[in-house]
């Protein structure tokens, strides 16, 4: 595993997640609060939700990124709303990948 300083850089948290989203648990809480790098680990492996800071886990769109690439990631959401949010419901029903959030 890389030097703990390493990983709570910036750029090489962003290289980290994007090669796999499920290196988010081994960052710093500090980038596993950071949401465009939690966004990157979610938009690849939507089971990382887990390993991000709690705020997070109840952001809707960080939960709708980690539902639209694995519905079973809803587990990990920390608010119940997101069960009836209807981007959320759509994105558990859709094939993984085809929800976009609504604008």
């Amino acid at each position: 595993m890389p030097s703990p300083h390493v990983l709570n850089e910036r750029s090489c948290a962003e290289v980290a997640v994007q090669l796999c989203g499920a290196n988010l648990e081994f960052l710093g809480p500090e980038m596993r609060a950071d949401r465009d790098i939690v966004l990157k680990a979610v938009q690849n492996c939507g089971s990382a939700l887990q390993f991000a800071a709690d705020e997070l886990r109840r952001d809707p769109l960080v939960v709708l990124e980690a539902v639209n690439q694995d519905p079973s990631s809803l587990r990990y959401s920390l608010d119940v709303f997101h069960y009836e949010h209807p981007d959320v419901r759509n994105a558990i029903l859709a094939p993984a990948g085809t929800v976009s959030p609504r604008g």
